[in-house]
């Protein structure tokens, strides 16, 4: 409302001239008259004066971070008597006290008298210390957030500011949140189960709540404290601290994933060589003999279990960045006969058949890594191709590249599988399918060949023929 020139008149009579620094609002928070006195303590001129409560800009706040007219809307409203401390800018600053007191109703018009009066040591005491705390809390590694028991953000230092994606926030509840609050499941939380208004609501500490803070592109999961303080009886604000757990997170799922993938794949060997290892003692029980094949048949049980344990230290090795290579120079062509004998002399040889050059063909590789490369690509093609099918397993040259290539006529790649290779982990996302599907001995594959400065390159769609090459950059005979 605009105060009237009869009511105007009635405040310049009464207060205009006085020394005391008072003056005169009106609601909302309309400012009618200045003394004398506040013209003085302020420094104002009469063609610059304040007409509202957030025209004073050069008034800063002292114990509470609410301006002077936040402060003002508060109190008028809850008819309290708390007074508010400020710094009134310049040199040296000065230090104010503000305590608002209701005047009588004029014409059913409601008034209140504002006294500002400067404070002594005390109050420029608080101030420095005030300022050290709020510097003390920029630095803190943590987010820091304090919010009244009205839901009002009362500070957030620079790390909240960058976990919750936002500069100012004002106000609990805003709907302008760049973040949708969920579960450490990912599951949406309804308004009431979120954790500062659950605590608002309970008045209750709660110690390493989880929270995950989802921006749509991106997520947060943070672990936050959050406690009441008290001044006395009553709470006077909340104090919330939070750490940024995403990646501690991550770890723990990678760790779970991985431990899945691991009781899965060595559950896989360990079955028929369980139920092989039960038919020869049963048979030398009754005084039976235990033929050749069945021995075979277990000793590569028991390889595939060896080279599936080593693939799971490998993939730890590539996980935390540690996959070790030592490459030296070698002479492929012999290199490849050597690892495909045990293949071309076994029981699925008359379905391997081995493609070399005439020539020696020179690489600087790990020779153990190779060797572990190509069984991962015979193992896929004997895995994933018919059980009369043909697996071609040829060397070639092109460009400075070594090639070798294996191919099968089995049904092919899924592209999820495809695309679970050529990631930077194989943990990227929640698998939701079984871990046999997971393409782990290619994707180790292809971490061992691009070590090398080499490529993994695959052709292959669902229900067409698998053609997987792995490529070495040539070098000159030594």
């Amino acid at each position: 409302m605009s105060c009237p020139k009869e009511h105007l008149a009635l405040f310049q009579g009464t207060y205009g001239a006085a020394s005391a620094a008072v003056f005169v609002l009106a609601p909302p928070q309309e400012i009618c008259l200045f003394s004398e006195g506040a013209l003085a303590l302020l420094g104002l001129a009469d063609d610059a004066l304040p007409r509202t409560l957030d025209d004073f800009a050069a008034v800063d706040s002292l114990e509470e971070p609410h301006s002077l007219a936040l402060h003002a809307r508060r109190e008028l409203q809850t008819s309290s008597t708390k007074d508010w401390n400020g710094v009134l800018r310049g040199t040296p600053p000065r230090h104010l006290r503000a305590t608002f007191l209701p005047l009588p109703p004029i014409d059913g018009s409601p008034y209140h008298l504002c006294h500002l009066h400067t404070e002594g040591p005390q109050i420029g005491a608080l101030a420095n210390t005030r300022r050290k705390l709020e510097r003390a809390m920029e630095e803190l590694p943590s987010a820091v957030l304090l919010f009244d028991t009205d839901g009002r953000v009362i500070h957030l230092n620079r790390r909240a500011k960058v976990l919750v994606g936002r500069d100012t926030w004002d106000v609990l509840g805003q709907e302008d949140h760049p973040f949708m609050p969920r579960d450490p499941d990912g599951k949406a939380l309804p308004r009431d189960q979120w954790p500062l208004f659950k605590a608002l609501q309970t008045r209750k500490t709660y110690k390493n709540l989880e929270v995950m803070l989802d921006f749509g592109d991106a997520h947060r999961v943070l672990s936050i404290d959050i406690v009441p303080v008290r001044d006395g009886d009553e709470i006077s604000f909340f104090l919330v601290t939070g750490r940024d757990i995403t990646q501690r997170t991550e770890r723990d799922r990678r760790k779970d994933d991985f431990l899945s993938i691991a009781s899965h794949e060595l559950r896989s060997p360990l079955t028929p060589l369980t139920g092989l290892l039960q038919i020869a003692r049963k048979r030398l029980e009754e005084g039976g003999q235990v033929e050749l094949p069945l021995l075979e048949r277990a000793e590569s049980q028991v390889l595939r279990l060896r080279r599936l344990i080593e693939s799971l230290l490998d993939l730890s090795r590539i996980e935390t960045g540690k996959l070790a290579v030592d490459p030296e120079p070698t002479e492929m062509t012999d290199l490849l006969h050597q690892i495909m004998d045990p293949w071309l002399r076994g029981p699925q040889s008359d379905r391997i058949h081995l493609t070399t050059p005439s020539t020696a063909l020179f690489a600087n590789v790990d020779p153990h890594r190779v060797e572990q490369v190509v069984t991962n690509l015979v193992d896929n093609a004997l895995k994933h191709g018919p059980d009369s099918g043909a697996i071609k397993v040829v060397l070639s040259t092109e460009d400075d590249q070594a090639r070798i290539s294996v191919c099968d006529d089995g049904d092919g790649l899924d592209q999820d599988v495809i695309d679970r290779i050529y990631s930077n982990s194989l943990f990227t996302t929640r698998q939701s399918r079984s871990p046999s599907g997971l393409g782990l001995g290619l994707f180790i594959t292809r971490q061992i060949v691009e070590s090398h400065g080499g490529e993994l390159l695959i052709d292959s769609t669902a229900n067409c023929r698998t053609r997987i090459s792995a490529t070495f950059p040539t070098i000159a005979a030594p």
